[in-house]
């Protein structure tokens, strides 16, 4: 049994399943690009550039979301993940990498690395 996480409103999110064994992963490689970009191709140009920002812990980034469940506390938050966006703007002290729109579902199972 595992838990699939995903966000609203994309029907499906945030549910528990099962069955005899675990699906069998494909390993997909993704690469960062100096520009902000994330592809499943590697970028032969920019192999030896480097991207870099300056952490302060005096001003931590908050965080939104969490709760993997249903949470009936008063002022809870909504459960899944949440758009970390509106916490972003403004700031220069952190980096993000996006892909090109999907063309499909993506579904991340186990684990996931960075180096």
């Amino acid at each position: 049994m595992w838990y699939v996480l995903g966000s609203e409103p994309y029907p499906g999110a945030n549910f528990l399943a099962s069955a005899d064994s675990m699906p069998t992963p494909i390993m997909t490689k993704y690469y960062t690009m100096s520009n902000g970009g994330l592809s499943a191709e590697p970028d032969e140009t920019n192999n030896n550039s480097s991207v870099s920002y300056t952490y302060d812990p005096s001003k931590p980034m908050a965080t939104y979301g969490g709760h993997l469940f249903y949470d009936s506390r008063p002022n809870a938050t909504t459960c899944g993940p949440q758009d970390q966006a509106p916490e972003m703007d403004g700031r220069d002290d952190f980096l993000s990498f996006t892909s090109k729109p999907l063309n499909d579902t993506l579904r991340i199972t186990g684990r996931v690395s960075c180096t």
